[in-house]
């Protein structure tokens, strides 16, 4: 099960605005820059991510602190849908050992836990860096687009883009779901440069 994003109804993005599912990069970046690494640990599609280097090979896990961001992983184009009988298959998890892409420059979609206030051009990305004394559901980690004192912190070398998805039938706006689950996506701009 995904620690961020609701990944119900997830036609209702695509009938609406196209794939904008967490980790879809989109191509309005001239000159993408995207690393490859190991996860340390389950990673979801959409996630920020914080990086270690061992012996050359670049290993990275859930960001916390907005001091250690070092990317968005992104979607694996090649394995994003496996069909199974009647139906799709989300896979939006990458496992521990595995390889992920991690965008440092360009444009891709996140899970957005809180958006509020709503998300414009050019607004601050925040990350959780502590549990919300009133949603306990809100993951450490997660992406959000409000200044929450003692508990998100503003990132740097990412925006919000305006573009907003609705999945979910186009109700929620932000986590109000069982489990932390959001059901936003944003378009957000990464530019951090070369690693």
């Amino acid at each position: 099960m995904s620690k961020f994003f609701s990944y119900t109804n997830v036609q209702e993005v695509f009938s609406k605005i196209g794939a904008a599912l967490p980790g879809k990069q989109t191509t309005l970046a001239p000159q993408p820059i995207v690393f490859a690494a190991v996860a340390k640990e389950d990673l979801e599609a959409g996630a920020a991510v914080k990086v270690t280097k061992s012996n050359g090979v670049f290993f990275v896990e859930e960001c916390d602190d907005a001091d250690d961001f070092a990317g968005i992983v992104l979607a694996d184009v090649h394995a994003q849908m496996v069909k199974t009988g009647n139906g799709v298959q989300q896979i939006y998890a990458f496992p521990a050992g595995s390889t992920v892409s991690v965008l440092r420059n360009g444009y891709v979609w996140i899970p957005v836990q809180d958006a509020t206030p709503t998300i414009a051009h050019d607004g601050t990305v925040y990350i959780r860096e502590a549990a919300n004394a009133t949603n306990t559901a809100l993951p450490v980690g997660g992406l959000e687009s409000a200044l929450v004192s003692d508990e998100t912190a503003a990132l740097s070398g990412i925006a919000f883009t305006g573009n907003v998805g609705f999945p979910l039938k186009g109700t929620q706006n932000g986590t109000t779901v069982a489990g932390g689950l959001t059901g936003r996506t944003a378009e957000v701009k990464v530019e951090l440069g070369l690693i």
